[in-house]
């Protein structure tokens, strides 16, 4: 199967037309192992013709995003695979939905419907003309309006000046629109001035231009998960308002305080009482890698109380409810034994299981993405043409519908010139 993508605006010097993506599926890659709450042992049977069935003996086993019948799986309509654990995406128009030149870079956006009949994404926007590399300098929460989902965003305003990243927006209970983010609108790093084409100087070196990163160093300030204790407090940095177009007020939080910074926010606030669930990224203690924290609030105010850790380890996480059977989902990427792009499922948000890769027992052998990073530029023919493997597709976030469904996969992704970066978008299923 081949997934269509295009983005507006070339990018090859032997193109002169908007730049045509194809995302390949990687037929070389093993099936997974499959996890259950229970202990339950599983088998891979080959069938005379080559393909694989994978035996199921609970919805557990098809992680709770399908049910098995007669020992096999049947997914829910977001996903496909022999245990529904991959991320089914459709073909799209348009994957590159923050819309402008090449001349800045983006990471990620999150999108909701406005009932001014607009779809409103806030992206993490790399101002001054910068890459990636100036994220800690230069990310603002750039507002940007599409009348359909797959965009192209037109820029607006910025909500929140540097350094302010990783949004995702969610509508409350009482009809809020909510903004869980870090950075606090005030700069960590010199905002970097001598940046163009959207890319950086070589010497404002950052993190997140490789990848995979180092498992064993504990950058980004990200707190040690020996901070967090059942009870405790934690406050995410927060900008609300009545409307998607603002004015927005901010909770963005200034290092100090009695309670606990939340890194990476993601969050569920579709409970009708108003209650949310919080996803923090904190440092484990086990291998000093990313791992998925759960607090619990009486509504989006506050305030956030440790729930406790979970098995998950990664990052970039971002939850939602399946409307079919009420099970709660986890889209993140992992950091062992390698960056990928994975999931975990729960029936109350709180106790979490990992799917194969977000597990730490697993092995390289075991990995099995949800989805992959394979492009193929799909509007130019010859021997110019090249399949690449984008360096980074991560901040996962997703369009939910009236109806619950997830509709659209919002992306940051990188291509491997320099640190520029862009905002995709592809369609789940058939939208």
């Amino acid at each position: 199967m081949h997934f269509v993508l295009c983005l507006s605006g070339c990018m090859s010097a032997h193109c002169n037309v908007p730049l045509f993506f194809r995302i390949k599926e990687n037929t070389s890659i093993n099936p997974p192992k499959l996890y259950s709450v229970r202990t339950i042992i599983t088998t891979i049977v080959h069938t005379n013709s080559g393909s694989e069935r994978t035996d199921c003996v609970t919805s557990h086993d098809c992680s709770l995003v399908g049910t098995c019948v007669t020992r096999k799986c049947s997914s829910f309509s977001t996903w496909t695979g022999q245990n529904c654990s991959i991320l089914n995406l459709g073909e799209g128009q348009n994957i590159k939905a923050f819309d402008r030149p090449k001349n800045q870079s983006s990471w990620g956006g999150s999108v909701i419907w406005g009932d001014d009949g607009l779809y409103h994404m806030y992206a993490a926007d790399m101002t001054k003309h910068c890459g990636l590399n100036s994220w800690q300098s230069n990310s603002a929460i750039r507002h940007l309006v599409s009348e359909t989902p797959e965009g192209p965003f037109t820029p607006r305003e910025i909500v929140q000046g540097a350094f302010s990243h990783n949004p995702t927006v969610h509508k409350t209970a009482d009809g809020h629109f909510v903004i869980f983010h870090i950075g606090a609108g005030s700069t960590k790093k010199p905002i970097v001035n001598s940046c163009t084409n959207g890319t950086t100087p070589s010497q404002y070196s950052s993190v997140h231009v490789k990848s995979p990163i180092s498992h064993t160093d504990n950058i980004l300030d990200v707190p040690s998960a020996k901070m967090y204790s059942r009870g405790d407090k934690v406050s995410p940095n927060m900008l609300w308002s009545t409307s998607p177009n603002g004015p927005w007020q901010s909770s963005a939080r200034t290092g100090s305080g009695e309670s606990l910074d939340c890194n990476n926010p993601a969050a569920y606030t579709g409970f009708e009482n108003g209650t949310v669930i919080l996803i923090c990224k904190v440092m484990s203690e086990r291998q000093n890698i990313r791992q998925m924290l759960v607090a619990v609030a009486p509504n989006w105010r506050g305030p956030y109380i440790v729930h406790g850790s979970t098995p998950v380890f990664g990052e970039d996480a971002f939850i939602w409810r399946a409307a079919e059977d009420g099970s709660f989902h986890m889209l993140l990427h992992s950091m062992h034994p390698t960056k990928i792009c994975t999931t975990a499922w729960s029936t109350d948000g709180l106790s979490w299981t990992p799917a194969f890769v977000a597990d730490l027992n697993t092995t390289i052998d075991d990995t099995y993405p949800s989805f992959n990073h394979s492009v193929l530029d799909a509007n130019c023919m010859g021997p110019t043409c090249q399949q690449f493997t984008a360096v980074r597709r991560e901040r996962h976030q997703l369009l939910i519908n009236s109806k619950g469904i997830p509709t659209h996969l919002y992306n940051g992704v990188t291509t491997g010139d320099r640190d520029f970066s862009f905002t995709s978008v592809q369609p789940i299923g058939d939208v």
